[in-house]
C-alpha cells in the first residue's frame, strides 16, 4: 500500500518541526544565551575600558598639574639659592676686604715701627761715629760720662736736622 503523497508530506513536515523544535531548545537557546553573555561581557569590558581611560586622563591631568607646580617651586628655590649664594659671596668678599685692610694696616704699622727703630739705630751709630771722630780730631780721651752726655745731645739734635733736611 502505498501512502498518499500528502501523508508523506505531513510526516516529513512533522519530522522537520520536531527536529527544528528540538534544535531550538537543545542548541539555539544555549547558543543565544552564550551570545548574550558574551555581548554583556563585551559591553562591561568596554565600560571598564572607558572608565580606565577617564581615570588615566584624570591622573595625567593631575600629574601635569603637579609637574607644573614642582617646576614653579624648583624655579623659586633656585632663585632663593642664587640669592643666598650671592649674599654669601658678597659677605665673603666683604670679609676678605676687611682682612686685606687689616693686613695692610698691620704692615704699615710694622713699617712705621721698623722705620723708627732703624732711625734710632742710625742716630745711635751716627752719634757713636761722631764721638769717635771727635776723639780722633781732639786727640783726647773722653770720660764715659762725657761720652754719654755727648751721645745724648747728638741723638736729641739729630731728628731736628733730619726733619730740616727732609
Amino acid at each position: 500500500m502505498e501512502t498518499p503523497a500528502w501523508t508523506l508530506l505531513v510526516v516529513q513536515l512533522l519530522t522537520f518541526l520536531i527536529g527544528a523544535g528540538g534544535l531550538y531548545f537543545l542548541a539555539l537557546k544555549p547558543i543565544r544565551a552564550i551570545l548574550e553573555e558574551r555581548k554583556r561581557r563585551i559591553l562591561h569590558a568596554q565600560a571598564e575600558a572607558e572608565s580606565a581611560r577617564r581615570q588615566a586622563q584624570a591622573n595625567s591631568d593631575e600629574l601635569a598639574k603637579r609637574l607644573t607646580k614642582l617646576e614653579g617651586e624648583t624655579r623659586e628655590r633656585m632663585k632663593r639659592a642664587e640669592g643666598d649664594a650671592r649674599k654669601m659671596k658678597d659677605a665673603a668678599l666683604a670679609e676678605a676686604r676687611k682682612q686685606a685692610i687689616a693686613v695692610v694696616e698691620q704692615a704699615r704699622t710694622q713699617m712705621k715701627r721698623e722705620r723708627v727703630q732703624t732711625r734710632d739705630e742710625v742716630r745711635r751709630e751716627v752719634a757713636r761715629l761722631s764721638v769717635a771722630m771727635a776723639r780722633k780730631v781732639a786727640g783726647v780721651s773722653i770720660s764715659a760720662r762725657d761720652k754719654k752726655r755727648l751721645i745724648d745731645r747728638v741723638i736729641a739734635e739729630l731728628p731736628k736736622r733730619l726733619d730740616a733736611d727732609a
